[in-house]
């Protein structure tokens, strides 16, 4: 078979793989067009989520912060409110202990005869109150201690310098 002496089997050749080649090329480049504006759109997205996230921060951490403050201030006052319990706790036990010794007799410090008048405190230490009769006799008393005229004592309050009574009223 005779070549033309214009045309050679390897450049009709070319030509065919060409036209075929250069429409998959035209596809390849448009989704590689695609993939690009779809970066640069995941690229504004991100950029603006973080802006939000930065935005964010702050009052978090503002509002983290007072959480912490107010949780350190709870935790204070738990504290304080334990320790008065306890304190209460053993006034109790101490005044229960020394009203049982009284009820046996044992202690002659509370006249169960006597009353007692306004103003009548002499002086308050512990859980003990030092009264004064309106016969001008000195009576100690307790929290569980029964006074003629006065009733019961339900506690003693040296930081206040009162004498509550079973009855709610106060004996300053």
């Amino acid at each position: 078979m005779p070549i033309p002496s214009g045309s050679s089997p390897w450049a009709e050749d070319r030509t065919g793989r060409e036209a075929e080649t250069l429409p998959r090329l035209a596809a390849i480049q448009g989704q590689l067009d695609g993939f690009s504006a779809q970066r640069a759109h995941l690229e504004q997205g991100m950029r603006t989520l973080t802006q939000h996230a930065a935005q964010q921060r702050p009052p978090e951490a503002i509002y983290q912060s007072r959480l912490q403050q107010e949780w350190v201030a709870a935790r204070g006052e738990i504290a304080a409110l334990l320790t008065t319990v306890g304190e209460r706790k053993a006034r109790r036990q101490r005044a229960g202990s020394e009203s049982s010794l009284m009820m046996l007799g044992s202690s002659p410090a509370v006249d169960s005869g006597t009353s007692l008048v306004k103003g009548a405190i002499q002086a308050i230490s512990g859980d003990r109150a030092r009264l004064r009769t309106p016969q001008r006799r000195k009576v100690t008393v307790n929290a569980g201690d029964r006074l003629n005229g006065l009733g019961s004592v339900r506690a003693v309050d040296a930081l206040q310098g009162i004498v509550m009574r079973r009855n709610e009223r106060v004996v300053r």
